[in-house]
């Protein structure tokens, strides 16, 4: 019985660790994904500044014309490259100015949900901690229960059965009288356990659950930093892209079989 009552203790002090294991590492997962996506506004809203190499005399706004006639005007709204025909312009990206606030004022968010999770987080440590303590505490208390509902008739049905041996006068067939102790005592196992579990866990999960409220602020900061960065990104990417769609209708009108590379954003050969 006493291995029972130290395998029903140490399961108990498992589940309390296990508990605690996940509420930690639910955090730290938050934190991370929160972590990351300031990361990710900071850089959109802050990018680093980039030169774009042109080699001079690439593009012209007029069109080379066939010889001995006039140049050609070219038509409003177009950009014509040297040898090449006249094309309507691609439309333009969102209005630099706006998107740039946008990108600033997201970030700004971001970066205060990432400020404003740290005492959260720290609550959500807190709580983690102080339901390990609990667990530790409980421990005495726990296998004084086995002790009281157990060992002590067991001990004292011990003591009966020397005294009856010391006293051969006092004789007598006490079977019945064990096996009635015996099967009271294995009838009372089950909520025995149920005690010493609840003796251990008890606080300690109540401790957890006061972390709880801590934890989902920080998954809730998480999930908006998310929200706002992606936004962010998809905003970002459409005007890369309109961007480098200018970039390649200009370069595509090259006269020395130059290409244009939207990655590098540089004229490559």
């Amino acid at each position: 019985m006493s291995t029972q009552v130290a395998n029903v203790i140490t399961e108990a002090q498992q589940g309390v660790g296990s508990a605690v294991n996940d509420l930690k590492q639910v955090r730290l997962d938050a934190a991370a994904e929160l972590k990351n996506s300031a990361d990710q506004t900071r850089a959109i809203a802050h990018p680093p500044v980039q030169a774009m190499a042109v080699k001079p005399g690439t593009l012209a706004l007029q069109q080379r014309a066939p010889a001995g006639a006039a140049a050609a005007t070219p038509v409003k709204g177009t950009l014509v490259a040297k040898g090449a025909v006249a094309m309507p312009a691609p439309p333009k990206p969102a209005d630099p100015a706006a998107t740039k606030d946008a990108f600033l004022r997201g970030d700004a968010l971001v970066q205060d949900l990432l400020a404003k999770s740290t005492n959260p987080g720290n609550q959500v440590n807190q709580a983690a901690d102080a339901a390990l303590a609990a667990a530790v505490r409980h421990l005495n208390t726990a296998r004084q229960i086995s002790t009281d509902v157990m060992l002590t008739p067991l001990n004292a049905l011990r003591d009966s059965l020397l005294d009856l041996l010391q006293h051969p006068e006092r004789l007598f067939d006490p079977t019945a009288q064990i096996n009635a102790d015996i099967q009271r005592i294995s009838q009372q196992l089950p909520a025995m356990f149920e005690r010493i579990t609840n003796e251990i866990t008890q606080e300690a999960l109540a401790d957890l659950n006061q972390g709880t409220s801590a934890l989902q602020q920080v998954q809730a900061s998480s999930a908006s930093a998310h929200a706002i960065a992606d936004a962010m990104q998809k905003l970002n990417d459409s005007n890369c892209r309109s961007s480098c769609s200018s970039a390649r209708w200009r370069w595509a009108l090259r006269p020395s079989g130059r290409r244009f590379s939207c990655r590098s954003r540089r004229p490559a050969r």
